[in-house]
């Protein structure tokens, strides 16, 4: 959907936004306030409030939380996506968009999203208006992870004009950039991202470690053969 929308409809700028430590500052009272929107069962909230305050365990020692999700709880990504519908989607249809006079998208994957926009002044004033919104309801802009970048069909070609290489930015584990081919002058692509690669190799090797203290030499080749074949995979997709 992303790479549709960047090449299909006018988009100049990418507002890659990153929510700081997301799912341990979710605000438990604006998250049943949402609740309550479209659930009525008072059994049910109750439930929910229950789990919201199970509590976390850290080095052995229990400790009573009033903010967050329960990290590996089962309903910890239904909650925060619940939550991120009223305080970022809801608001960017409703409010957001009636003020902008160019195009603009949002596309979100649980607490990850980046916004699209044809103006690079009204991708600013998103972005500072997004900081006071979440704010509002506990939640803070990483702005070391955030940033607005030119990109899109004009972008790409005013870089290669001045002999500089077009901006990428990641989303879900992908590296998005612009190129061309000969049927087409323009093209969004992505890729797995370095740090994506990166980590699968550290969890590959991680399990050779281990392997190498615990099985025997036939689960050692095996392991190894699943990790040539992950690595030739990688690389046959990037010819």
């Amino acid at each position: 959907m992303l790479d549709k929308t960047i090449m299909t409809q006018p988009v100049n700028y990418v507002v890659d936004m990153d929510i700081a430590k997301f799912f341990d500052t979710v605000n438990h009272e604006w998250l049943m306030r949402c609740l309550k929107q479209r659930i009525a069962d008072p059994s049910l909230l109750r439930l929910i409030a229950r789990f919201l305050r199970s509590g976390v365990m850290e080095e052995g020692k229990y400790l009573e939380t009033d903010k967050g999700t329960p990290q590996g709880g089962i309903l910890s990504p239904i909650l925060a996506n619940i939550y991120l519908h009223y305080v970022l989607d809801l608001w960017f249809e409703r409010a957001v968009k009636k003020r902008l006079t160019g195009f603009a998208q949002l596309v979100r994957y649980a607490d990850d999203f980046v916004v699209c926009f044809q103006y690079g002044s009204e991708a600013r004033a998103f972005a500072n208006a997004l900081k006071r919104r979440l704010a509002k309801f506990g939640l803070a802009i990483s702005e070391e992870k955030s940033r607005i970048i030119a990109f899109g069909r004009y972008a790409c070609q005013q870089a290669r004009k001045q002999g500089k290489k077009c901006a990428t930015f990641d989303f879900l584990g992908f590296t998005h950039f612009c190129d061309r081919e000969q049927k087409r002058d323009f093209q969004s692509r992505a890729e797995d991202s370095e740090q994506e690669v990166q980590a699968e190799d550290e969890r590959h090797e991680s399990v050779a470690k281990a392997s190498q203290k615990s099985c025997k030499v036939e689960g050692l080749v095996a392991s190894a053969n699943t990790k040539a074949g992950w690595t030739l995979s990688v690389l046959w997709s990037k010819r």
